[in-house]
């Protein structure tokens, strides 16, 4: 699963405190508007799979363990960066790179292949 922000993880660390449960609420909740594109479930299940608990959703619960995870929430990733690119430029700005695992590498990777010919700047 791609990194997610140890701020934004509850299970991380020595407990999940109240302040941690709720920034991550937060942080989930912020995710599920920036999809404007998507249904709310879609956005789920890209949410769940770039590292978010959002197992709340019925969407996410529906394909919880389907082994296509992946592939149905980048068709979902990519539907909605081809929805922002077809009314102007897009930068997707990534922070900490450093600390990111490699299947989260492997998404901006596939993010830059899938939109190669696009006015996307990655960086």
């Amino acid at each position: 699963m791609p990194f997610s922000p140890p701020d934004l993880d509850p299970t991380s660390g020595a407990g999940a405190d109240s302040d941690l449960v709720r920034r991550h609420a937060v942080g989930a909740e912020k995710l599920r508007s920036g999809f404007t594109t998507l249904a709310v479930g879609q956005a789920g299940i890209v949410g769940q799979w770039l590292g978010f608990d959002l197992s709340s959703s019925s969407a996410v619960r529906d394909v919880a363990g389907n082994p296509e995870l992946g592939t149905i929430a980048f068709g979902y990733l990519a539907a909605h960066m081809q929805s922002l690119l077809a009314t102007a430029p897009v930068v997707l700005m990534f922070d900490d790179l450093q600390w990111a695992e490699n299947e989260s590498l492997d998404v901006i990777g596939q993010i830059v292949d899938a939109f190669a010919e696009a006015p996307l700047l990655v960086v």
